[in-house]
């Protein structure tokens, strides 16, 4: 969002200098993350466990032995 966009919103009177200096410095923290960085774990770290639900009752029979 433009610095102008911004001041509009806000109501802002003074400079818009000032204003565009410290949407400047201010808009790296809210940067989104770049989608292309990819998390690293140590082996270890992480643990995954997931869950499988079969769509119907297996018709297979188990056979004892005996």
């Amino acid at each position: 969002m433009p610095a102008t966009v911004i001041a509009e919103r806000i109501g802002w009177q003074r400079s818009l200098t000032v204003l565009k200096d410290r949407v400047r410095q201010l808009r790296p923290l809210y940067q989104p993350v770049d989608p292309a960085s990819r998390t690293t774990y140590r082996p270890g770290e992480l643990a995954q466990c997931d869950l499988w639900f079969p769509p119907a009752p297996s018709t297979a029979r188990v056979r004892s032995s005996g």
